[in-house]
């Protein structure tokens, strides 16, 4: 008799078995065999597995009978009780899944099943109960203290609340209650890493690989986490190392793919991607191949590869990415920020698309877009990624105050990176008062003395500290113009008087007195008489503008033009300039002293109306940079012999001619342009007559023109689309890449 029980019992648990392994078939069938066996010793246990088969083969209905019955009949059988809640919460019927959980806590009122308190957790969490939810969290650690399930739940909760410090806590010590628990380790070395706590989360990536063995997951975070640390040679051995023990492997694959292209030899990544297609099992590789297409600047590409081969959501933020990139390079600009607030809403922790959104939200003009979302988004990101943001969105409007405030915060954290201090300097010399500018750099650092570089060779922001010493030592205590009424001997010769003549004259008046009309003639240069095409595409924008006349000018082009308009010295000084930027900004100002019309820079997109942005603008049009406030270059619409232009054009012609050693950007760029007009104002104000300017307004000309597109023939000599530099560059990288891909190919399959 025993022996028959026994028998019965081990076939019931049996079933019990498969059913957790989710074999309902075979749990069935075991339960035919237990209800043979003398299994009706044991029924309320028999009912409930039948119960629990009937609920996993779509009679959800007839299981809840069956429940309900077998209840009635044991009022104290704490499993049946407790599946009932379990099932209405799970088809989200919350009412009655409390109903029935207040039921099973009757049963158990001291909480010995540990089911009930996850199951309590989760109906709290759902009514949106979430001080509720933590206390129950919390008293299941209490009463099973060896259990580290409710401290990771915990932990979640906590991460998604923005408190990391609490949630690293929490995993640190459910992973001590669970060594063998690899997940724990993981979510707490990702935690990590996504709130730069780089160090660290190497560490346990390594303690990862040393405790389970290596994986590509933890080897592709530390990759990453060494291109954070800016350690290339580190990063390239791991990802080698990496690549030869998991061929297979897409996250390794994907950093190649979107990391390393610039660096590559002529052709060699499409070598590459071709080798990998056919020689590997590496899953999802249309999306390497779109990082590889919009790695090389081929958005319209991509574009259609995405159109034809996945309209599916994407499967990852890094996917995301991609499109995003896809959809912002082909110049698709208002679907690509909706498509990436969609992401956000996904991801709404993930830097990168929250990064991209806010920097092409911003070149859009969509500032008070950036703003809102910045503000959703704050507890889900690192107090160091919001005030990083909130300094981008302060340098984007050229607000000093909102700068210092998230720059100081920033240093604090010990944060900053070089651009934030290239940012400063600018932001220092060309917004604040004089009188402030010591007192500025005592309360946040002096962000060119922290780069340890010497102003002389700091670019841009040494130059404009340089001029701000000279200022002070030449004529000590000058104030902000439109801050003393118009007090203080103000020299339009410096750029950094001239900014502040601009701003006194735009506070009162954006637009000088009538001028002539542009003509609708658009001027575009490229040294070269094949523009990679990554810029052709640019250029493409501009020949389509409707009612205007467009004209590409090349080195060979611009020197005929000049031979023919001008006098020799002229041709002589555009010999003479010593990069392809110094001869764009002379040839602007001769075809628009000359002709007059519209000059663009050829990394601009137009993708609206033209007319629009320069309306209703008299004489010179030009507008403010973001990040100083200078007068940009890379637009510029002016009818012909104005004489600012013409000035400008004739101080950059003699600048050339004696071989300047200044900066191009001061010789004959912004620097140049924003003093020519400072002196124009200037004398203005002394004899009444105001050149005929126009300030366009921020937002008017970013919501037709997307400005400074930063295409990967910029980001390194060796990259495959710059037209003229086409020979074969050593990459060791790539070189161990290949070596890879062919062993793969000399495998038997």
């Amino acid at each position: 008799m025993n022996a028959a029980t026994e028998t019965a019992a081990d076939v019931l648990n049996k079933a019990r078995a498969a059913l957790a392994e989710g074999e309902t078939d075979v749990a069935a069938a075991w339960l035919d065999k237990a209800k043979t066996s003398g299994g009706d010793k044991h029924w309320p246990m028999l009912a409930l597995v039948e119960a629990e088969i009937l609920y996993r083969q779509g009679a959800a209905e007839a299981a809840e009978i069956q429940l309900e019955t077998l209840l009635d009949k044991t009022p104290d059988f704490f499993w049946a009780a407790f599946h009932l809640a379990n099932w209405a919460w799970r088809r989200g019927d919350l009412p009655l899944a409390a109903a029935r959980l207040a039921t099973a806590r009757a049963i158990d009122p001291v909480g010995k099943h540990r089911a009930l308190w996850l199951l309590r957790a989760d109906l709290k969490r759902d009514l949106d109960q979430p001080e509720a939810e933590a206390s129950i969290l919390h008293q299941m650690a209490r009463a099973f203290p060896a259990d580290p399930v409710p401290l990771h739940r915990l932990a979640m909760r906590s991460q998604s609340a923005g408190d990391v410090e609490t949630a690293i806590r929490y995993l640190e010590t459910a992973s001590a209650l669970a060594p063998d628990k690899r997940e724990f380790v993981l979510q707490r070395a990702r935690l990590l890493l996504t709130h730069d706590r780089l160090e660290e989360a190497d560490a346990l990536y390594r303690q990862l690989g040393h405790d389970f063995g290596d994986d590509p997951e933890s080897l592709a975070a530390r990759v990453r986490i060494r291109r954070r640390l800016k350690d290339t040679p580190a990063e390239a051995e791991l990802l080698l190392a990496g690549l030869k023990a998991f061929p297979d492997a897409h996250l390794l694959w994907a950093h190649v793919f979107a990391n390393f292209v610039a660096d590559a030899p002529l052709d060699v990544p499409d070598q590459a991607m071709s080798l990998l297609k056919s020689n590997s099992n590496v899953p999802d590789l249309e999306i390497l191949d779109l990082a590889l297409l919009v790695a090389t600047d081929r958005y319209d590409a991509a574009y259609a590869q995405w159109r034809r081969d996945d309209r599916s959501p994407a499967k990852s933020p890094w996917y995301a990415h991609l499109r995003a990139q896809t959809l912002l390079g082909s110049g698709r600009y208002r679907i690509a920020l909706r498509y990436l607030r969609f992401c956000l809403r996904r991801w709404r922790d993930n830097t990168m698309l929250l990064r991209t959104f806010v920097s092409w939200g911003l070149k859009l003009g969509e500032d008070k877009d950036v703003l809102a979302t910045l503000k959703s988004l704050e507890q889900h990101h690192t107090r160091s990624t919001v005030l990083a943001m909130q300094l981008m969105v302060a340098g984007f409007s050229n607000d000093l105050k909102a700068a210092i405030s998230a720059y100081r915060s920033l240093r604090a954290l010990d944060k900053i990176e070089a651009p934030d201090r290239v940012l400063m300097c600018k932001l220092i010399a060309t917004r604040a008062n004089y009188d402030d500018i010591e007192r500025i750099f005592e309360d946040i650092g002096n962000p060119l003395q922290e780069m340890g570089k010497l102003a002389h060779r700091a670019g841009v922001p040494g130059l404009l500290i340089l001029e701000y010493d000279v200022l002070r030592r030449d004529a000590p205590g000058r104030a902000l113009i439109h801050e003393t009424g118009g007090a203080g001997p103000l020299n339009p010769s410096s750029t950094l008087d001239a900014i502040r003549l601009i701003d006194q004259w735009a506070s009162n008046d954006e637009t000088s007195a009538q001028g002539d009309s542009v003509p609708k003639t658009i001027f575009q240069y490229w040294n070269d008489a094949a523009p990679p095409f990554g810029i052709q595409k640019m250029i493409d924008s501009w020949a389509a503008a409707p009612g205007f006349e467009h004209h590409l000018f090349d080195r060979r082009a611009a020197i005929n033009y000049l031979s023919q308009a001008f006098e020799p010295q002229w041709v002589r000084a555009f010999r003479l300039a010593k990069n392809p930027s110094e001869e764009s900004d002379f040839i602007r100002l001769c075809l628009l002293a000359n002709k007059g019309g519209i000059y663009a820079d050829a990394d601009d997109r137009l993708y609206g109306d033209l007319v629009r942005a320069i309306s209703p603008g008299h004489g010179l049009i030009v507008y403010r940079e973001t990040m100083g406030a200078t007068i940009g270059n890379n637009f510029i619409a002016a009818p012909a012999n104005h004489p600012i232009i013409v000035e400008t054009a004739r101080l950059a012609c003699a600048a050339l001619l004696e071989r300047s050693a200044e900066l191009s950007w001061s010789k004959t760029g912004p620097g140049l342009l924003t003093r020519v007009i400072g002196q124009h104002l200037a004398s203005a104000t002394c004899d009444g007559d105001a050149p005929a300017i126009t300030l366009i307004q921020r937002g008017q000309i970013e919501r037709s023109i997307a400005m400074h597109n930063r295409l990967k023939y910029k980001s390194s000599s060796a990259h495959w689309s710059r037209m003229n530099n086409r020979e074969t560059v050593r990459s060791p990288l790539w070189e161990g890449v290949m070596d890879t891909l062919n062993q793969l190919q000399t495998k038997p399959s």
